[in-house]
């Protein structure tokens, strides 16, 4: 666990951090309402104060320290036990007494995991020493060492609880030339130096990490970010598994906002957006294997194009998404603006796709093209086509190279360069046998009149053959017999009566080839047998195809003292 902070009521986000159990490191930066912090060196009316509890030199001195931020700059300061005067020279010197702020700016862009290139600066307050001299603000460590801060503030006053002193001091985002874009994914600690002005007799921390090592350093969350910890945990992440951690505007407002990729969930945060209060989160259709940030539309601040992977057995599809943050101001929401899938593979196969965008201010582009296959042709590609994002283009379709233009919404399909595209080869169909010559029919008056009957409800002129028939025994010791006329089949039981069955599946009459009838179950009635062709249409990457299947439905009796009814096995 991060070390104890207290506080008189701790924030929602506060606690939520501490249950999540933050880093040892860590040190909480206050969002201060405006004049929240009267600045006269003495910590009492901060939300909480912090430990430094690091031993980076061993020695007698303690202290608690206080550490926030508002619009202005950084506040921080501290409260620090010990023997004796402030320690204070007319140089400021590295050996003297002095409370300082180690703060880490990440450099900004796209980092893979959690962002390892920063810079570091160490910015020092020396308390005054009433009655004697002024105190100071001035780097120092890292850039600009030695250099005093333009609109600085300090103000030292004595413990009133013992030997030691309390001071606080600010410092303006000014001071910093990154924080004038980034002011969040911060990293960086308070230490607290007792020294003579010779020698330095104690260095405490409220965590380990240096200007020369910033990736030691904890984070300084600012208020959104303060119950990141929480959120990831919601939903069975934590810091380990963050992949991605943008820094970059997604708003324009010359800000960057954070972007956190963990699983399948982004978070986005900022210190202007959701008034520098919450996060935001997303959900991606699959787990992301590459992000960047980048203006594709041209409205001056970046999108993320996020490149999402999903594996299904043994295949693997990737799609680029691109986002934007859409909206009214303080209630943005990441919404998808282009969408293409850029991969299918499977073994040694692959398709891939190459999304470039391009264009102009007026009419910002993005093209998609096609690679050289792998393994996959026409005839071998079987995988399922996309329906998420647009499908990849096949290599062996009538598209080569498809552009989309921005609308101001959305990017849609603008122009196509079309290809001759490469047929399916063949399909071998057994041809249909004509259906031979019907063997002669038992004769009977009741099947007559039944088929008669049939005829005459139909419309069918008296005497129209049927295509196919055969005998059929339906009811035990009466020989009836099945027909087809068109796509019915019509079963005369023998008995005088008749049923049809429709046969819909069936495009056209000729596809029905054969009728027989035979007792498949041994119960002294027969089973009716159709043998036809069915017809369909396959669409796939060559265009639509015809396909033809031979099929066998069996229609069997209904069982004994049910009726003349024949059912579908």
């Amino acid at each position: 666990m991060r070390a104890l902070r207290t506080s008189v009521a701790l924030g929602s986000a506060l606690a939520a951090l501490a249950s999540a159990g933050a880093a040892r490191a860590d040190l909480i930066l206050d969002h201060l309402a405006p004049n929240a912090i009267k600045i006269d060196g003495l910590v009492k009316e901060w939300p909480g104060t912090t430990p430094a509890s690091e031993v980076v030199k061993a020695g007698k001195a303690t202290a608690t320290v206080v550490a926030g931020y508002d619009d202005k700059g950084i506040w921080f300061g501290a409260e620090v036990v010990k023997s004796g005067a402030i320690g204070r020279t007319a140089n400021f010197g590295p050996n003297e007494d002095c409370v300082s702020l180690i703060v880490a700016f990440p450099k900004g862009g796209v980092g893979k995991g959690a962002a390892t290139d920063f810079v570091t600066y160490e910015v020092g307050a020396y308390a005054g020493v009433p009655g004697s001299s002024a105190g100071a603000v001035k780097f120092r460590a890292g850039p600009g060492a030695g250099k005093t801060i333009d609109g600085a503030q300090i103000v030292e006053a004595p413990r009133k609880a013992g030997p030691g002193y309390g001071v606080e001091a600010f410092v303006p985002w000014s001071a910093f030339p990154e924080a004038k874009k980034v002011r969040v994914g911060l990293r960086g600690a308070v230490r607290v130096y007792e020294g003579d002005g010779t020698t330095l007799r104690a260095i405490k921390a409220t965590g380990p990490g240096s200007v020369e090592s910033p990736l030691s350093l904890g984070w300084l969350p600012t208020e959104p970010e303060q119950s990141l910890a929480t959120g990831l945990a919601s939903k069975k992440l934590s810091w380990k598994d963050v992949t991605w951690d943008v820094t970059t505007d997604l708003l324009g407002d010359a800000l960057s906002e954070r972007a956190i990729f963990a699983g399948h969930y982004v978070f986005v945060l900022g210190p202007t957006y959701k008034e520098g209060k919450q996060w935001i989160l997303f959900e991606l259709l699959g787990d992301p294997s590459a992000v960047d940030a980048r203006d594709v539309n041209q409205d001056g601040h970046a999108e993320l194009l996020i490149t999402t992977r999903v594996k299904a057995g043994a295949t693997t599809r990737e799609s680029l998404s691109v986002y934007t943050m859409n909206g009214v101001k303080n209630a943005e929401t990441p919404a998808r603006i282009f969408g293409h899938e850029t991969l299918v593979s499977s073994g040694s196969n692959a398709l891939t796709d190459v999304v470039t965008f391009g264009g102009t201010a007026k009419k910002p582009t993005a093209t998609v093209s096609y690679q050289p296959p792998k393994g996959w042709d026409v005839a071998s590609y079987k995988e399922p086509i996309s329906v998420d994002v647009d499908p990849i283009l096949f290599p062996w379709g009538a598209v080569k190279e498809r552009t989309f233009a921005w609308n101001g919404a959305l990017f849609t399909k603008d122009k196509e360069t079309a290809q001759k595209p490469t047929d399916l080869p063949p399909v071998v169909v057994n041809k249909p046998a004509e259906p031979t010559a019907p063997k002669p029919l038992a004769t009977s008056e009741l099947v007559t009149m039944a088929l008669d009957q049939y005829r005459k409800e139909k419309g069918l002129p008296k005497g129209t053959a049927p295509r196919v028939e055969a005998d059929a025994v339906l009811v035990i010791g009466k020989k009836g017999r099945a027909a087809v006329f068109g796509k019915d089949l019509v079963i005369a039981t023998g008995d005088g009566g008749y049923f049809v069955v429709s046969m819909a599946r069936f495009a056209s009459d000729k596809d029905v080839m054969e009728v027989v009838a035979k007792d498949l179950t041994g119960d002294g009635r027969d089973e009716v047998i159709v043998r036809g062709i069915v017809r369909a249409k396959l669409t796939g990457p060559g265009g639509d195809k015809e396909v033809l299947r031979e099929v066998m439905t069996i229609y069997s009796p209904a069982p004994k003292g049910t009726g003349s009814r024949c059912r579908r096995c």
